[in-house]
């Protein structure tokens, strides 16, 4: 019982002293954990984006003020050398000219535009292209029409009307292993629509979903 009684008040004075420090590294903690709770614009739950930077906001005004605030680092000026002037030829040894001539697809008196050209995979020489094709001026809608060339461009044959008839245009074109030509288009009822030919002159008509397409449809196929 004396040794009990000798060392019970040591042991009161050392568990108040842990008492003590436990609370004051819980206070520390806590202090801690609030000044450190800054996140994307948040202090301590409340939203403070120019005191905390908020990297979620899309906002060049946001940016500029917090760049102002020194809250986000600005890109150094940098001087860019003044550009050196060189020829517009083109210099490869794999291109076969190098004036870039340009070719008139048709001579007939119409628009072309939103241009989509495919090159065939078995034969470079055979080249596919389609545009918006309408009459000059623009009075009526031909749709995606066909052009196609058999020397790389030099020369052209086809039409400016919609490859297989009329379409709401937007083309896109693709060649096929056995060389046969796709024009595809939204059809003239809003769905989707591809024309197809053996020659680039008869075209096939095929008209898919009658359903309003969205603008630009694309063309791919199998290859294989």
């Amino acid at each position: 019982m004396k040794f009990i009684k000798n060392i019970t008040p040591r042991f009161a004075l050392v568990l108040m002293l842990l008492t003590v420090f436990a609370g004051a590294f819980a206070q520390n903690q806590s202090t801690t954990e609030r000044t450190t709770n800054t996140q994307n614009g948040y202090i301590d739950g409340e939203y403070k984006p120019y005191e905390v930077l908020d990297t979620r906001i899309d906002n060049m005004k946001y940016w500029r003020k917090v760049a102002e605030l020194g809250l986000a680092p600005v890109a150094p000026q940098i001087s860019v050398p003044l550009g050196i002037s060189k020829s517009s030829r083109i210099s490869a040894l794999t291109v076969v000219r190098d004036d870039s001539p340009d070719v008139a697809v048709t001579t007939q008196n119409s628009t072309q535009s939103e241009n989509s050209i495919f090159v065939d995979p078995n034969n470079p020489d055979h080249v596919l292209q389609s545009n918006n094709s309408t009459s000059n001026p623009a009075s009526s809608l031909f749709g995606a029409n066909a052009f196609f060339s058999l020397d790389f461009g030099q020369t052209w044959g086809g039409q400016i009307q919609g490859a297989g008839g009329t379409n709401s245009g937007d083309p896109t074109t693709a060649i096929g292993l056995n060389g046969r030509q796709y024009v595809g288009y939204i059809s003239t009822t809003g769905g989707m629509g591809v024309s197809y030919s053996d020659d680039g002159i008869n075209w096939t008509a095929k008209t898919g979903s009658s359903a309003s397409s969205l603008n630009k449809n694309h063309l791919t196929i199998d290859n294989k």
